[in-house]
């Protein structure tokens, strides 16, 4: 019988964009999908060694997963995605990792980010114990890991648990979260408005107003320290971020 490698790069059987792959983290051990801190922690090692057009998106189960076996999805964009070009704001730091809330998006979405000298592995011991809570609360959850020439960016959507009966049409999962919409039929394409593709997002947040101090409730507790002094400040990526 051929042993499994423990990692394995798949070839999508249903891409919607070219160069379209799934990232099998722990492939040997046949793991339900289930984000582990390992890996969180392979598929950011994954990340920066690859070109900064590729993103890496995770679906939980309820959020978009279509097969339940651990994994990511791996797909190339020579644009910065919509979510990468909005404003976000400075929440906290952890070390030399930073926390900042995206101002504006439909769905609430905090980036966690590894500046240029910082281990991108270190995101997964700071971020994963907001996952942990997510898992341990039943939230469905996507995540998009993004790098631009000199950081590396984690994007994390929590939400509510969500069934998709109908995969004829639209749904919100993690490409949508990032504004960047999947939309199998053609009538449907030319109907679909940027206010309702926003209604859709915010229908599915796990949160309405309170979420940023549920975030910060665990993430204080887990070291990051918050500056509650002093307002964040405000940052929007450069349009060649994506470039390389």
């Amino acid at each position: 019988e051929r042993e499994l490698p423990a990692h394995g790069v798949l070839v999508n059987v249903a891409p919607f964009c070219a160069f379209h792959f799934v990232l099998a983290t722990d492939l040997a051990q046949l793991l339900p999908q289930v984000l582990t801190e390992r890996s969180l922690r392979v598929a950011l090692s994954f990340i920066r060694h690859f070109s900064s057009f590729l993103r890496l998106t995770f679906n939980s189960l309820g959020a978009g997963a279509s097969v339940n076996h651990l994994h990511w999805q791996g797909m190339y964009f020579r644009q910065p995605l919509p979510i990468e070009r909005q404003p976000r704001r400075r929440q906290a730091m952890r070390g030399c990792l930073l926390l900042e809330a995206v101002d504006g998006w439909p769905l609430g979405a905090w980036a966690f980010a590894a500046p240029q000298g910082c281990e991108p592995e270190r995101l997964a011991a700071a971020v994963f114990p907001l996952i942990q809570k997510l898992l341990d609360w039943n939230l469905a959850h996507n995540l998009c890991l993004a790098r631009s020439s000199d950081t590396v960016r984690l994007f994390l959507f929590a939400r509510r648990l969500t069934n998709f009966p109908d995969t004829t049409r639209a749904q919100v999962a993690s490409t949508e979260a990032l504004g960047y919409w999947i939309v199998p039929r053609e009538g449907e394409y030319e109907e679909l408005t940027e206010v309702e593709a926003a209604a859709k997002m915010a229908s599915v947040a796990a949160w309405g107003a309170n979420g940023s101090s549920i975030v910060q409730e665990v993430l204080a507790a887990a070291g990051w320290e918050f500056d509650l002094q002093r307002p964040g400040e405000l940052g929007e990526a450069a349009p060649d971020a994506c470039a390389g």
